[in-house]
């Protein structure tokens, strides 16, 4: 194959896969969009009638089918990536197509990149770079957005963390002043400028599950599975077994909270440490090298010297 085919067929490659790529992001939310409608329709069909029967039953079995196939589409992806993405902050239906879509796109974009930099600035590249760097290309355009979501989904539980001590005193003080634990929580959801933005977004989540049926408590504890944060799941326990057994909240949420303050100052100290190691290294590495040679290079250059007139 001649050096002006093989561009011609990587083109002609890249232009097919962005296609399709493009094709079947448009055939997804399509296609969504009709499903719903069309189960709407079938719903509003087989509202029961007084005649009942074998016609209700196939409605039924028809309408579990086609929710099972919706189903199967809105859980594309891993267990992984729907797990950070609700980590991340990001609930929405479509969150899920949407970034994988992205990755698609990501690394179908990157490695054409890759392949326009082989044809164009690489002299007299061999025959495997044809393949083999734009292949790497779109191998890391596709974990680049895992990577960030990552990182998102981290920093984000992190900050939780950090909030979450201010959030148990909060409560403690609105349960001092006469509050229930119901009332307490709403107010939290509400006070979106108290100090707390990630754990109130959290709380207004919780609140949407409250009001389509859920118990406060065990929507809490959703969120707990969903952050693993150990010290949001045991207030999440702590809340639990208030809500069934009842009883005084004010001072097990204080108890808590100061276990909460003795928890963090371990860790800083820890972190601090784990600074000092740290610290000896670096101080090794750059200061011990400076201060040898002030102190030890005069006598050096004396001793060179001496030897030198011998």
């Amino acid at each position: 194959m001649s050096a002006v085919s093989i561009p011609a067929l990587l083109w002609a490659f890249a232009v097919f896969f962005g296609a399709l790529a493009l094709g079947l992001g448009l055939w997804y939310f399509a296609y969504g969009r009709w499903q719903f409608r069309r189960t709407q329709q079938q719903l509003e069909r087989s509202q029961p009638k007084e005649s009942g029967g074998m016609e209700d039953s196939s409605w039924d079995k028809r309408l579990a089918e086609l929710a099972r196939w919706g189903q199967k589409l809105r859980n594309m992806g891993t267990l992984e990536d729907r797990q950070q993405l609700l980590q991340a902050g990001f609930r929405q239906p479509y969150a899920l197509p949407l970034f994988l879509l992205i990755r698609l796109m990501a690394g179908l974009a990157l490695g054409m990149l890759v392949e326009l930099y082989v044809l164009f600035a690489v002299h007299h590249p061999a025959g495997w770079a044809y393949l083999l760097w734009p292949f790497m290309g779109f191998v890391l355009g596709v974990l680049a957005p895992k990577f960030l979501l990552e990182m998102r989904a981290k920093s984000r539980i992190e900050g939780i963390a950090e909030e979450l001590p201010f959030f148990v005193d909060l409560l403690a003080l609105l349960q001092g002043v006469g509050l229930s634990l119901e009332q307490s929580l709403i107010s939290v959801t509400a006070a979106s400028d108290s100090g707390l933005p990630l754990i109130s977004a959290e709380m207004r989540e919780v609140s949407r599950q409250v009001a389509i049926g859920r118990p406060r408590v065990e929507a809490m504890q959703k969120l707990a599975e969903i952050l693993k944060d150990p010290d949001f799941r045991e207030l999440t326990n702590l809340l639990r077994q208030i809500d069934r057994y009842g009883g005084d909240v004010a001072e097990p949420l204080r108890e808590f909270s100061e276990r909460l303050q003795v928890k963090r100052q371990m860790s800083a100290r820890e972190r601090a440490g784990k600074m000092n190691a740290k610290m000896i290294v670096v101080l090794v590495t750059t200061m011990l090298p400076g201060l040898i040679i002030i102190t030890a290079g005069p006598a050096f250059t004396v001793l060179v010297k001496a030897l030198h007139h011998l």
